[in-house]
């Protein structure tokens, strides 16, 4: 965010547009429901997408693993001898 958008942020003008749910897939993790908010400056030519979780819900859950996982990836479990 360059400074003048960071400024009007924070003098708030911003207008919140929209809000709906977003689906992320996870190649490890699978589906991770979220809320998503999209809030533009005045003049729309910038926009910042906030994506949430509300607590105690599968996504949260989702989210607080993926904070202490990071980027790792997994292999695939094989037969065990």
């Amino acid at each position: 965010m360059d400074r003048a958008a960071l400024a009007g942020f924070l003098r708030r003008e911003v207008a919140k547009r929209f809000e709906d749910r977003k689906t992320l897939i996870h190649p490890e993790l699978g589906p991770i429901e979220l809320d998503c908010q999209a809030l533009f400056t005045e003049d729309q030519s910038q926009a910042l997408l906030v994506l949430t979780a509300p607590p105690r819900t599968e996504g949260y859950e989702k989210l607080q693993l993926l904070a202490v996982l990071g980027q790792q990836r997994f292999a695939e479990a094989g037969p065990v001898s």
